[in-house]
């Protein structure tokens, strides 16, 4: 399922954007928007791929593993899933099963 979630704080748009037709401008210019950075595991390969589905253009992905390492001066946490990483900062982060994730 290509799903993505674009999440702020504890608030988060999940949206199926192979589904959506005709994509709304206004995802497309806010994916686009230089001024935002989207962090995420493998956000570089989601950004790119719905960038080339839809014909746009998104360069500020962070992968997450790097931006934690970054920030906490942990090298070895890189690689790291979201999982771990929340753990490393006490958070309880469950991974989420997309097949349980219902739509209409």
């Amino acid at each position: 399922m290509d799903t993505t979630y674009v999440c702020a704080k504890s608030h988060c748009l999940m949206f199926l954007y192979f589904a959506l037709d005709p994509f709304p401008e206004c995802l497309k210019l806010f994916l686009a928007d230089e001024t935002i950075c989207f962090a995420g595991v493998n956000i570089s390969k989601a950004i790119r791929k719905i960038g080339s589905y839809r014909k746009f253009e998104c360069e500020s992905g962070v992968k997450l593993g790097y931006l934690a390492a970054r920030v906490l001066k942990i090298p070895s946490i890189e690689l790291f899933s979201l999982e771990k990483l929340g753990g490393e900062v006490g958070l309880d982060i469950k991974a989420v099963d997309e097949s349980a994730v219902g739509h209409k």
